[in-house]
């Protein structure tokens, strides 16, 4: 499975049923779950943080990270970035929704449907209780 990031997209997609999706990517450098956003103007951002460790016996891992000073940071970056979701609930079927987001030095400059985009998710068989009614 892997790491991967996630992506908020207000740029307009062409189904707009799948505008307010949360995706995901694996296409940047580092997948470390960061958080990253696609404005309405199509400009790429990152949120960023200062952290500070703070040493604690009593922590699960002896430590707790803090997380302090949230912004969100412009990214420079060109090249294509695939985003993917699937509607509907988990397990009940839905669609899968893929873009491919072209970006030069941080900039939205063409999008167009990814692979897979549209495919039907499958529902899980019907029990055999409710087929014989």
């Amino acid at each position: 499975m892997g790491m991967f990031d996630h992506v908020r997209c207000r740029y307009r997609l062409p189904d707009p049923e799948a505008q307010n999706f949360a995706f995901q990517t694996k296409s940047l450098p580092e997948q470390l779950l960061d958080e990253y956003e696609i404005t309405e103007d199509g400009r790429l951002l990152h949120q960023a943080f200062d952290t500070r460790w703070e040493e604690n016996t009593a922590a699960p891992l002896g430590f707790y990270l803090h997380r302090e000073n949230c912004r969100w940071e412009p990214v420079d970056f060109s090249g294509e970035l695939e985003i993917h979701t699937s509607s509907g609930e988990p397990g009940r079927g839905g669609a899968w929704y893929s873009y491919l987001v072209e970006f030069d030095q941080g900039k939205v400059v063409g999008l167009q449907h990814g692979p897979g985009h549209g495919i039907l998710l499958p529902s899980p068989p019907l029990s055999k209780a409710s087929t014989t009614r």
